[in-house]
């Protein structure tokens, strides 16, 4: 593996942390600062709001001034999002503001923070383009998928335990170290970029405003390819369905199971590891013998018939293996 790569991975996993660290504990957080479910759902979704405005002005402002600066900014705001996260730990749930707790507000205002910053996954997929040979593309970003992958195991797991030995601080304290580690390491081994000139040049030419890419519409309609139209529909549901399926599934299995946050961190790493099988193993195999538009398809089913599933499910043993086929789809 090239070393450059190693930063960027380490960035998508800090970035998939910090959205699933928080699935298994979210709950009781809320509940102790005075929040309900409709507080915890907009802590949520704050996060992926602002990542989507986030996203197009980071990757405009990389064209301009390099995506390594870029990268190191954003993360810097990351840390700083979880340096506010803080602060509501401290907050009394008696002291309200129009009506809602103070310390709710604070963490909804942490979760955008951190979402406008974390719109950078985009500025490192395209870094990642840049540095990579294009005959080894699909491995490296194989890679980036089982990354995302690990986030999403080792974030519900890591957030039960620590909350089990040392309570919220400790979640937030190792989240901001993390960020660090990883700034550190995007410093010193990302490589100084010679090349982003001629994308700045073209980036400066563009005349549309920034908020033009967030008329999805017209960005489809702009797509000359049936294939990159279709692809790019699909991507769209397909992470309005993840994102809403992801963010009601703590709430609803342990309300329906009577899960505890660490035996829902289990589930969780049961699933991420089956996760991290599929992108690694099972899907470059299937794609190479079958073609990616029928394996697109198929996934599209199983993840649709396995939503499904797991909404009937009558037990926990039967939910944990719809769940699986889910994420083979996924």
């Amino acid at each position: 593996m090239a070393p450059c790569v190693i930063p960027i991975l380490l960035l998508v996993f800090v970035n998939t942390m910090s959205f699933s660290i928080l699935l298994p504990i979210l709950p009781q957080l809320v509940e102790a600062k005075g929040g309900n479910e409709v507080a915890y759902g907009i802590i949520l979704s704050a996060f992926s709001a602002a990542q989507f405005i986030g996203a197009p002005l980071l990757g405009r402002w990389s064209d301009l001034v390099g995506r390594k600066r870029i990268l190191i900014i954003s993360q810097f705001g990351t840390v700083l999002s979880w340096g506010i996260f803080a602060v509501a730990l401290f907050c009394s749930p008696e002291t309200l503001i129009f009506n809602v707790s103070l310390p709710i507000v604070v963490m909804v205002f942490a979760r955008l923070c951190d979402g406008l910053t974390g719109g950078n996954n985009s500025v490192a997929e395209a870094l990642m383009t840049d540095l990579i040979p294009k005959d080894e593309k699909t491995k490296y970003f194989g890679y980036m998928a089982a990354t995302f992958g690990i986030g999403m195991i080792t974030g519900p797991a890591i957030g039960s335990g620590l909350l089990a030995l040392q309570g919220y601080e400790a979640i937030v304290g190792f989240e901001i170290i993390l960020g660090l580690v990883v700034l550190a390491t995007m410093g010193k081994m990302l490589p100084a970029e010679t090349h982003f000139m001629a994308k700045k040049e073209e980036a400066q030419k563009e005349v549309s405003p920034w908020w033009h890419n967030l008329m999805i519409h017209q960005r489809i309609d702009e797509m000359k390819s049936k294939e990159n139209r279709f692809l790019f529909i699909r991507q769209w549901w397909f992470a309005v369905g993840f994102i809403g399926f992801t963010s009601i599934l703590i709430l609803f299995i342990g309300d329906e199971f009577l899960l505890s946050p660490l035996a829902i961190a289990g589930v969780f790493l049961l699933v991420g590891l089956v996760s991290i099988l599929n992108q690694v193993f099972i899907l470059p195999r299937v794609t190479k013998r079958f073609g990616e538009y029928r394996v697109i398809c198929f996934a599209q089913f199983l993840l649709a018939s396995g939503l499904v599933g797991c909404a009937l499910a009558p037990s926990l043993w039967v939910f944990v293996p719809i769940y699986l086929i889910t994420h083979l789809g996924i």
